[in-house]
Order: structure tokens, then sequence, then C-alpha cells
């Protein structure tokens, strides 16, 4: 039973904060060195075969109305294979959450914090996670959409200000590597949008069922947005050479805008939005977490593992010591993994749907 119900702007905030972390954690930079000059061009490829993902989704979730994959996964195969499709997820989630925690320690500790020992940073937003999420989901939502908010606006400032760096020559050619190559790179890069992993679980969070359909279209709209704009930026600002060297792209080209006489090295600012986009994107993702482990293991309250499941998240950050080894396991692990879940999952609902129309023509 769900215990609060997320309205329409709730649960679009929910999505819009996952590309906030990939555009932090370096997506634009794996889109332009996949795609060079043509990434913008790959990104509204990946869009559109993104909708149309989407849309058949939809479509299969009109026969499981306020389900989630777990769900349907137990009316295809029985308790089994929800408790696999449940685990899957679990790792799919622990991954990134390791990863995204590495990665912004890192970020503090090169940029700020020398000598400061990088678990220690982690430990800051371990006990915000943990004391977040014993304040229940309605306090996750609610904060995560004013931060999506605040953040959303902080972006487009840093975005504007960045136009006076554009180099338009930097645009050419236009189709990079050659169209072949984006194609096959497009295909790869659906993980930009992995909102899809979360669209497959909150379906019986919603208060309106038709908000389900609406939210998926128009959160994909809104991320093919953020990635275009974040990604033109860094390829009018910076050669394709400093992006593809360069370990943190986003902080550089906010170090770059200023407001003048009036506010200069603003990047603080920036940082400040994405420490807390990246703490609501973590607290999300351990609710998500501890909830997926409830449905399996039948747990009357889930904030008892949200402890058990932290420490994990804590410990494994010593197995990430360098960027080399983030950016190893997010594009060539972690991705494919992610890519995976999704197509296992679509398989899942198809074959539920065929159950169920065989189901019916029965009665």
């Amino acid at each position: 039973m769900v215990a609060k119900k997320i309205c329409f702007a709730e649960a679009i905030a929910l999505i819009i904060i996952l590309v906030i972390n990939r555009i932090i954690l370096g997506i634009p930079k794996s889109l332009l060195v996949n795609s060079a000059f043509s990434a913008t061009l790959t990104i509204i490829f990946v869009s559109i075969i993104t909708i149309l993902i989407i849309l058949f989704i939809n479509k299969l979730f009109k026969r499981f109305i306020a389900s989630d994959i777990l769900d349907i996964s137990e009316f295809l195969a029985g308790n089994l294979l929800k408790k696999i499709v449940g685990i899957l997820y679990i790792l799919l989630f622990l991954g990134i959450s390791i990863l995204c925690l590495s990665y912004i320690c890192d970020v503090l500790k090169s940029i700020y914090f020398e000598d400061a020992d990088k678990l220690f940073l982690a430990l800051f937003f371990i006990i915000g996670i943990v004391i977040v999420n014993r304040m229940g989901f309605s306090s996750i939502i609610k904060s995560n959409l004013i931060i999506v908010i605040l953040t959303t606006i902080v972006m487009i400032v840093m975005f504007v200000l960045s136009i006076q760096l554009f180099v338009p020559e930097r645009l050419f050619p236009l189709l990079g590597f050659g169209i072949k190559e984006n194609s096959f790179a497009g295909l790869t890069d659906v993980f930009a949008f992995s909102g899809l992993t979360y669209i497959m679980l909150i379906f019986p969070f919603f208060k309106d069922t038709q908000d389900f359909y609406k939210t998926n279209i128009i959160s994909t709209i809104l991320v093919t947005i953020y990635l275009a704009i974040s990604t033109l930026c860094l390829l009018l600002v910076f050669p394709n050479s400093v992006i593809s060297e360069s370990i943190f792209n986003m902080y550089i080209l906010a170090r770059l805008t200023d407001l003048g006489a009036f506010l200069q090295n603003t990047d603080f600012i920036y940082l400040l939005f994405w420490i807390l986009s990246i703490f609501s994107y973590l607290s999300i993702n351990m609710f998500f977490i501890t909830n997926i482990f409830k449905k399996i293991t039948n747990l009357k309250n889930r904030t008892a593992v949200v402890y058990a499941f932290s420490l994990i998240i804590f410990v494994s950050i010593l197995l990430i010591n360098n960027i080399t080894s983030y950016n190893f396991l997010l594009n060539n692990v972690y991705k494919y993994y992610m890519i995976a879940v999704i197509v296992l999952s679509i398989i899942i609902l198809i074959l539920a749907n065929i159950k169920k129309k065989k189901n019916s023509n029965k009665t």
C-alpha cells in the first residue's frame, strides 16, 4: 500500500532530477565523445527512439492499471520472477547511487577539500539520505520538486551566460563521424534517458492514472531539451579535445560564466545546487531500493533496511578509487546493464499482455 500518491508536477520532477544528475555525471561528455559535432542531432535521434519506446510501454501498461514491473512479473510467472526482477532493479539503483556519490565526492575533494578523506565527505550524504528516508516518501517528493525548480533556474542562467563564449564554427561538420556512426551511438545512448527504468516502477504512486501516461511523454520531451541544451553549450564553448580530456566539464563551464561586475566566480552557486540535486537523487534511489526490497521480502516497514543499504553504498565507495574507474564502470558496465534491464522489463510486459489477453479470451 502506497502511503502517499504523487501529483503530475511531482512525477515530472521525479524524472527531471534523473537527467539533471546525468548531466552532472557527464552524459553530455559521453555523447560528445561518441558523436562529436553531431551530438545534438544524436540526442534528437535518441529522443525519437525513446518516445516510441515509451508510447509502446504506455500501451503495454494499459492492461495493468496502477501496477509496477514487479506486480506484472508476479502475474506472469509467480513470486520467483518477481524476486529476480526486484533484485535486478535493486542492483541497478545501488550501482548508480555508488557511482554518483563517488563522483561528487571526487569533485568536492579535487576542487575544495583536497586534504579531506573521500569517505568523510560521503558520510555527510549518507547521513542526510538516512534522515530524509526516515521522514518518508512525501518529504522526499516535495523537497525534490523544490530542488528541481531551483536547479533548473540555475542551469538556465548558466546556459544563457555561456552564450557569450560560443564559437559557432564548432558545430561543423554537422554529421560528425557520419550518419552510420551516429545511428549506432544513438542506439546505445538511450542510456541518457534512464528515466525509462523509473517509469517501470512509478505507476502505483499516481493519484490519477492518466497522469502516468502524460508524465512519460512530457518528461521525455523535457529531458531531450535539457540534454540538447547542455550538450550544445559544451560543444560551442570547448574544443572536442578539451571535452574528451577534461573530467569536470560542467563545472568548468560554470566557472567561465559570471554576471559581470555584479557577481563573479559563480561556480560555487552552481555546485551548491548540483549537490542538492544529487542529494535528492540519491534519496529517491534509496526509497526505490528499500521499497523494492520491501515488496520482494514482504517486510512491513521499509525504513528498517535503509541503514543496511546506506552502509552498502558507503562501503562500496572504496571500490572506486579514481575517475578512470568511475568512467569505465559508468560507460562500460552500468550503461549496458541498465539497457539489459529495460529490454528484459519490456519483454516481461509483452509476455504478460499476451497472458492477460489469453485469460480474457477464456472467460
